[in-house]
């Protein structure tokens, strides 16, 4: 007994020292995406400024002329979510380190609006054309993001049962294959680099400032709750195929994820057959490749 204690122990240890090393690895590339992004928008020279930006349209030779199901655009669709709160981050993170290079001087903050008003307008630009192609070439209609956001939905209420499969924050995340604790390490990071850390004011703000983000955090999933339940309910009175998300709880302790959902259908029948828009996450293979 012993001997497999200490064996369970060792592996234990291990498992999480390498889970460790992964985010210290990956916040130190988000680390690096943020140096980057900070010095193309402070360099006098708006070469690297005008790269970064360019780069974004490179999504549109990748994407813009392919053939595309509705499977491997709901995977894209998750992507560009992610990819979106990924900068919104990144572009905090400028913001604060600014701020506090210039002693908080609001003046400097009107000089940083136009430069981050550009990356995420051209964001915002590059999505829009790059969806617009893909309906429209391969004949998908704009309702089908109803569905998406209906299945994103039920993912939130499906964690408020009564014996929920896992956390929400997971079967969002695996959904849309977003990784938060680098983000979170580097954000708490930069955060404590920016707030004078010295004398009991600064313990005090700290404190505060943690009840006012549990206080929101809490608030938040009260709001995101709701407007799921809002959309779901909606959604079945218009079209009748989709279960209310809070009559109907898992009968099974099973996790009932997507991958597992979606090994479950293909062991079940002969034949392989298309995954349905529930059963995908981000690295489900829809029409051998992913998106």
């Amino acid at each position: 007994v012993c001997v497999c204690v200490c064996v369970v122990i060792s592996f234990t240890m291990k498992l999480f020292g390498s889970l460790d090393y992964c985010t210290l690895l990956h916040a130190t590339l988000v680390f690096f995406q943020a140096i980057t992004l900070n010095v193309a928008i402070n360099s006098h020279n708006q070469s690297l400024f005008t790269i970064v930006v360019s780069n974004q349209f490179v999504e549109l030779k990748g994407s813009a002329f392919k053939k595309f199901e509705k499977n491997n655009l709901f995977q894209m669709s998750c992507s560009d979510i992610r990819e979106r709160f990924h900068q919104g981050i990144l572009l905090l993170v400028v913001i604060l380190r600014n701020m506090t290079d210039v002693l908080w001087d609001l003046a400097h903050l009107r000089e940083l609006v136009l430069p981050l008003a550009i990356v995420c307008g051209s964001e915002v630009l590059v999505d829009w054309i790059k969806h617009a192609f893909i309906t429209k070439f391969n004949s998908i209609t704009s309702t089908v993001y109803r569905e998406y956001t209906v299945i994103l939905a039920r993912d939130v209420t499906d964690s408020k049962h009564h014996l929920p499969a896992a956390d929400h924050c997971d079967l969002v995340s695996r959904r849309m294959g977003f990784i938060p604790l680098p983000l979170a390490v580097l954000l708490i990071r930069v955060v404590c680099n920016s707030i004078p850390s010295s004398g009991q004011w600064s313990i005090c703000f700290l404190v505060i400032g943690f009840l006012c983000l549990l206080s929101f955090k809490i608030l938040l999933g009260v709001v995101l709750l709701g407007m799921s339940c809002s959309r779901i309910n909606t959604f079945n009175e218009n079209n009748g195929d989709m279960r209310s998300p809070l009559r109907h709880r898992p009968q099974s302790g099973l996790p009932t994820t997507p991958y597992i959902a979606h090994q479950a259908g293909r062991h079940s029948t002969a034949g392989y057959q298309a995954p349905n828009l529930q059963t995908i996450d981000r690295f489900t293979m829809c029409s051998n490749r992913i998106v």
